[in-house]
């Protein structure tokens, strides 16, 4: 699967990513790190919006965003996905 992230300055760039996994019906999906491609980021799919950073093992990336993703609580997750579309509107 390709995914589009949202840079800094308005850059967008399409990445591939792995292993996606649903979390309040979202979709999120682990791909290199653009800054250092040894490491492993997940990313929310429709967004790009960014829940973890810069791990060395896939498997810990994906780890780590789930636990975030379920202490953030559907709550927390649907707003700052829908916060990450209005970002990218302009």
């Amino acid at each position: 699967m390709t995914i589009t992230l949202a840079l800094r300055d308005n850059e967008k760039i399409d990445v591939k990513a792995y292993l996606p996994f649903e979390r309040y019906g979202y979709t999120f999906a682990v791909h290199k790190s653009q800054e250092n491609i040894n490491l492993w980021n997940v990313s929310e799919v429709s967004t790009g919006f960014a829940v973890c950073y810069n791990h060395r093992k896939i498997q810990d990336a994906i780890k780590t965003a789930k636990g975030m993703l379920k202490k953030a609580g559907k709550k927390g997750v649907i707003e700052a996905v829908e916060y990450a579309k209005e970002l990218l509107k302009g």
